[in-house]
């Protein structure tokens, strides 16, 4: 569960890096402040569900196939082994780390709101239209959370211009509703901490939300641009604290110098949030790749392998595999249609881990097949019926012993799988299953396996 989280999370990185990129190369500095907020909140709802976009463009021009599971291997002391499949010890701690992490950061995400609910009821406010007042000695940097503006009482007694330009400042963080942005990322970034992109976003965020609030006061022209400019420089000697909220002059300082000292950007320069589309395109495009890579590791171009009679020695070993070419549907001998591809596959319950611990558990190196020293692939094909349970199953290439036997009663013995569907109904759907029959060569040897 935590591998394919961490999976999805690396994908949504990749579409959200893309659409960063943009932004660092051809957005950042101009003054569109606003249409900026709309992109920035736009790419992370995309790159969140980017991860869930399934495109069937090349679906129909996939060649017959037979879903082959991954290839298992049995060892002589009942071991086995599941071909491409990693539960190791280092993955076990990784996603611990992973854990304890995200654990972390929302004991900090509790930890802020608590602060900030504490710092409520235990401040009188003075009310302004929408907005609550308080100027208090409890905090150091002035900041604003929803409709709550917390100011240093100090700032009140100095510079009467100053204390208006930063209450107007956190009055425009208010009027746009930034504390729900803030909210929105700071409650889902522990669980994508992984992601390097997410630790870019919250900073451009925070940048764009200064700059919009600077943009305002400035334009209204309570103060001249470089008195403002000394406001900012004179806020960033307060004392930091962090936790959720909009501050006032405790980041970005240079920055947002620059920025409100810029020449207004003309609006011919909107053409560039239309680089949008490039990006989407590479990622529809990334998208349908990845869906046809995964179909076709999931499955094999010649498909069913020509079963062979008879094998019952260790000779069958050196014989050669016989390939032929199917149509991807195939009628059985009731009428009813068998498919090689399905719009859902079945899946076994627990998915393909549970099915390679169900394997371990139940399948046996026979006796005869240790006595003869009879090694290699057993190839099954089995059917799963329409209510999930394990129709024909039969031998594509066996090398005898009991070897052939004993794979064929493990996957008859299988509990009911979760059936494919094609089109909205149930369906009967062929599976291929290679099973690797091994010896140890030598006492003592080793391997990381799958342990009964």
């Amino acid at each position: 569960m935590i591998n394919e989280f961490i999976t999805y999370s690396l994908e949504s990185s990749f579409a959200l890096t893309l659409f960063l990129l943009v932004y660092l190369l051809f957005l950042r500095k101009e003054t569109f402040f606003k249409w900026n907020r709309i992109y920035l909140m736009g790419s992370f709802f995309i790159s969140l569900l980017f991860p869930f976009v399934e495109l069937n463009i090349i679906q129909n021009n996939i060649s017959s196939n037979i879903v082959n599971l991954p290839e298992i291997m049995v060892s002589q002391g009942g071991e086995m082994i599941a071909s491409g499949l990693s539960f190791s010890y280092m993955n076990m701690c990784l996603s611990l780390v992973y854990l304890l992490v995200a654990i972390f950061l929302y004991f900090r995400f509790g930890s802020s709101l608590f602060f900030i609910i504490r710092l409520i009821s235990r401040n009188t406010f003075r009310k302004e239209k929408h907005i609550y007042i308080t100027e208090t000695n409890q905090i150091g940097t002035p900041f604003s959370f929803l409709r709550y503006c917390f100011l240093p009482q100090d700032l009140k007694n100095g510079n009467r211009k100053m204390f208006l330009a930063v209450l107007n400042h956190e009055k425009v963080h208010i009027k746009q509703k930034h504390t729900f942005d803030r909210l929105f990322f700071e409650f889902l970034f522990p669980l994508f901490w992984l992601n390097p992109s997410m630790w870019l976003f919250r900073y451009l965020m925070q940048e764009n939300h200064e700059y919009e609030a600077d943009y305002v006061c400035v334009k209204k022209d309570e103060l001249q641009s470089v008195d403002y400019q000394k406001c900012i420089l004179s806020c960033a000697s307060y004392s930091s604290i962090k936790i959720l909220g909009n501050y006032f002059g405790v980041s970005q300082i240079k920055r947002r110098i620059v920025m409100i000292t810029q020449k207004r950007s003309s609006v011919k320069r909107k053409w560039k949030y239309l680089l949008v589309l490039p990006v989407a395109a590479i990622l529809l495009i990334a998208c349908n790749n990845n869906k046809s890579n995964s179909n076709s590791s999931s499955t094999e171009k010649a498909t069913p392998v020509k079963p062979i009679v008879g094998e019952h020695n260790k000779a069958a070993q050196n014989k050669t595999v016989v390939v032929e070419e199917k149509e991807s549907d195939i009628k059985s001998a009731d009428g009813e249609t068998i498919y090689n591809i399905v719009d859902k596959n079945p899946q076994f319950p627990g998915g393909i881990p549970s099915l390679m611990r169900y394997l371990s558990e139940n399948i046996k190196y026979p006796l005869l097949a240790k006595q003869n020293g009879t090694q290699g692939k057993v190839h099954l094909n089995f059917i799963i019926e329409k209510d999930g349970s394990i129709g024909k199953v039969k031998i594509l290439r066996g090398i005898g012993d009991g070897c052939d036997q004993e794979a064929i009663r493990v996957v008859k013995n299988m509990p009911k799988w979760i059936p494919g569907e094609n089109k909205g109904m149930m369906v009967r759907v062929s599976y291929n299953l290679p099973i690797k029959f091994s010896l140890k060569k030598k006492a003592g040897t080793t391997e990381s396996t799958y342990k009964k």
